[in-house]
């Protein structure tokens, strides 16, 4: 399903799944960097094939330090959390259920090398029924 905004997404559902990525002191970014991590997640998501909406915002005016992600679905929330290490969280209050994690250089790093994992895998796979057309 699609991404759609913070703003949407808060309105049609207020109490959807929470996933937080924090990102570490030493390592809070300007805004460049905070939109940087909230577009690989978006990337990330759109590799999961979620089945339902969501949505993934920076507030560094709010929040400073972190990018959330809110889903329609729990399942959803379940497959992100997992693919980035997410844990239970209880301080964001109002939310069917919250996860964070920390979403430092390392975690950066891995999330896009995984990607670029996924991206070769599908290439081959899309290389492979080409030929067998043939």
């Amino acid at each position: 399903m699609p991404e759609i905004s913070w703003l949407t997404m808060r309105r049609i559902n207020p109490a959807a799944h929470l996933v937080v990525g924090v990102i570490p002191a030493a390592e809070e970014a300007e805004a460049s960097g905070l939109k940087m991590r909230a577009a690989l997640l978006s990337r990330v998501a759109r590799a999961l094939r979620l089945t339902g909406l969501y949505a993934i915002v920076d507030l560094p005016e709010r929040s400073g330090n972190e990018i959330r992600c809110s889903f329609e679905k729990p399942a959803d929330a379940d497959r992100l959390a997992k693919a980035v290490g997410a844990s239970d969280e209880t301080r964001y209050p109002g939310w069917a259920s919250q996860r964070s994690f920390l979403f430092d250089a390392a975690a950066v790093t891995s999330l896009q090398a995984t990607l670029r994992d996924v991206g070769s895998a599908t290439r081959h796979r899309r290389k492979s029924r080409a030929s067998n057309l043939f």
